[in-house]
């Protein structure tokens, strides 16, 4: 219970929440012991990457909006490398020309009956070769997608 008068934890309250934050801070928390040895790790190369990238170009990458491509891990390790991250549109796969390159194969595919695993595999490549050399899903998506963000 709180002391009324100045609003303050009572000796008690204030033990039981020192004693949940040193179990949150324990040595044995995994999950902390992990997050700090990334921490060291980054700042022990981060410099040295960072020369090495950023005599380079800078790198853009196209991601939808799963929360992993978001995390800090992954932006600390980008702004390292020199790499710029491009978010689509939330819910908006016709955006990403992946997505068209899946559903055109996918087109293809299920016109045609294969025996054997092996067959539908062999096609399955083909066809994705020939979709990805014969549509113009990437240029079409770099005039109206990328030009607006870069």
């Amino acid at each position: 219970m709180k002391n009324i008068k100045n609003n303050q934890l009572t000796t008690v309250e204030l033990a039981s929440k020192l004693e949940k934050q040193s179990k949150k801070e324990s040595l044995d928390n995994k999950r902390r012991i992990d997050l700090t040895k990334r921490e060291i790790l980054f700042e022990n190369i981060k410099e040295e990457i960072k020369q090495y990238s950023y005599s380079e170009p800078t790198i853009h990458i196209i991601l939808d909006n799963y929360s992993v491509h978001k995390t800090e891990l992954i932006k600390k390790i980008c702004e390292i490398l020199n790499m710029n991250l491009i978010y689509l549109p939330p819910y908006s796969p016709q955006f990403n020309p992946i997505e068209q390159t899946w559903r055109t194969c996918k087109i293809y595919v299920k016109r045609k009956y294969h025996d054997c695993k092996e067959k539908l595999e062999e096609f399955f490549v083909e066809t994705y070769f020939k979709v990805v050399n014969e549509c113009n899903f990437f240029n079409w998506w770099s005039e109206t997608f990328l030009k607006k963000v870069l």
